[in-house]
């Protein structure tokens, strides 16, 4: 018995017994609870021709709705970035067909398919302060901010939900988003 292993024959000059593989994805193959502003990477075992690796050789879908995003590369890692977040509570397959290929390419022998979900709905966090609670010795003419975990509407940053109290008494200024 003679056993011949290599890559599929393509247009490209051919490394036999070395083929792309797909050895890691974040999110996990049937991770749940996945975040809504999770930013997708697939790794490969080698360098890739990053030009075989775009938005049809790689893609996210949810049901039959391919979810918009934007893809780049470092070392041997893809990363796809959603350009909205992903929908709470719903099933994602991620994609990699054998149209990717190898810096030499060779090409994927078969399409990488994996799955993942989301989990609850990302809540908008205040996730720092300047100055922080209970800061002491704070100048008097301080500029007062608050970063939250996620982009806001702009519209909903205002004088009636951004406040500062003295003493239970507001304190007038100007809000502003940034």
């Amino acid at each position: 018995v003679l056993f011949f292993i290599g890559c599929a024959k393509d247009d490209f000059i051919e490394t036999v017994g070395i083929c792309p593989l797909v050895i890691a994805t974040d999110p996990l193959n049937l991770e749940t609870s996945v975040a809504l502003n999770k930013v997708i990477t697939v790794t490969f075992n080698e360098e890739m021709n990053w030009s075989t690796v775009n938005e049809d050789s790689f893609t996210i879908v949810t049901g039959t709705t391919a979810v918009a995003g934007v893809i780049t590369f470092d070392g041997a890692m893809a990363t796809f970035v959603p350009v909205v977040p992903l929908a709470a509570g719903s099933t994602y397959i991620g994609k990699i067909t054998t149209d990717a290929m190898d810096a030499n390419g060779n090409a994927l022998q078969e399409d990488y398919i994996w799955t993942f979900s989301t989990g609850i709905e990302l809540l908008p966090l205040v996730v720092a302060s300047d100055p922080i609670a209970d800061e002491v010795g704070v100048v008097l003419n301080k500029l007062i901010t608050a970063t939250f975990n996620m982009p806001m509407d702009a519209l909903t940053i205002n004088s009636n939900t951004f406040t500062i109290t003295q003493g239970g008494v507001p304190i007038a200024g100007v809000v502003s988003y940034t």
